[in-house]
């Protein structure tokens, strides 16, 4: 038998498999090492493709809910249409994205409402001043008057515009007690009547929201006479030669301590007045726009977030 076989039938161990940990382990051959990459790379790339396309679908869920989603965030409707520069014509139901009643439980938009015709309540009744107002006002208050100034005048009647949903309130004043705005802002309207009964004498007051007017500082919103001019035209009066001069700032300014170097700004009020074109009737017009910031005031007439912002308009 040749020397070869025989040392192949038992003249030496057969192989076996190596566990002594000293032994050197076997080498990672080129081969390998490619495969490793290969995967390594196929591996990133699936990742990559994952997230764009992750991406991808939350951009395409932002296009097409975005609305929605920040209106459940918020609780607010997202203001639509370019944004108000000049303010509108009161009464004109334009949307207004910061038209809300803040620090109420939930945020509620308030609803404009238009100018009653003011000077169409002249000679008219009680009676017939509620049916010229409509049903978006209720009679709240009738008391007695005597005033030696005014001796024609025998009451005042006081109507309230209904809040949506509720019954007529109590008009709000201006004041400390009353600087909020966590209410839903009312209109009233107060006729002074004379012993005959008729009116002679009317009064439009109401928070600016109501109105459409813009969230603005008091001297942005009388820059112009815009303000002023259209709300007398939705009230039913035409001005008559009647020139509009801003509110000097400084003036229109009421401190609560004016020599105090830390005086607050309690109160913004500007006073416009004039005649109509109307021959007979309510000839006298006045109209007042006032910021009051309440007692604990601000420092500057930009901060008018919390003010309580009204317009008032008189006939005689």
């Amino acid at each position: 038998m040749p020397e070869e076989l025989d040392s192949f039938n038992g003249t030496e161990d057969s192989p076996t498999l190596n566990t002594d940990a000293s032994s050197p382990l076997k080498p990672i051959t080129e081969r390998q090492i490619k495969k490793a990459k290969r995967t390594r790379a196929a591996l990133i790339t699936v990742i990559l493709v994952a997230v764009v396309a992750l991406g991808g679908l939350g951009y395409l869920g932002y296009l097409v809910f975005g609305d929605e989603i920040r209106q459940l965030i918020t609780g607010e409707e997202t203001p639509g249409g370019s944004t108000v520069s000049t303010p509108p014509k009161p009464g004109a139901n334009i949307p207004d994205g910061n038209n809300y009643i803040e620090g109420a439980p939930e945020k509620i938009q308030v609803e404009t409402i238009p100018i009653p015709d003011l000077k169409e309540l002249y000679g008219l009744s009680a009676d017939g001043v509620l049916a010229k107002l409509g049903s978006g006002f209720e009679l709240t208050k009738t008391e007695p008057w005597s005033d030696s100034a005014n001796p024609d005048i025998a009451q005042i009647v006081t109507f309230s515009s209904i809040a949506p949903g509720g019954a007529a309130q109590q008009a709000e004043t201006s004041g400390a007690a009353t600087s909020t705005n966590n209410s839903y802002p009312i209109a009233s309207v107060r006729c002074s009547v004379n012993g005959s009964g008729t009116v002679v004498d009317v009064y439009f007051s109401c928070d600016v929201r109501l109105i459409g007017f813009p969230e603005t500082s008091f001297d942005a919103l009388l820059a112009t006479g815009d303000s002023v001019v259209n709300t007398l035209q939705a009230a039913g009066v035409t001005p008559r030669d009647y020139a509009y001069a801003p509110p000097d700032h400084e003036s229109s300014i009421r401190y609560d301590n004016a020599v105090s170097e830390n005086r607050k700004i309690i109160k913004q009020e500007a006073i416009f007045s004039g005649r109509s074109t109307a021959d007979s009737g309510l000839t006298v017009w006045t109209v007042t726009v006032t910021y009051d910031y309440g007692i604990s005031g601000v420092a500057t007439t930009d901060d008018f977030s919390t003010a309580t912002r009204t317009i008032k308009i008189s006939l005689a």
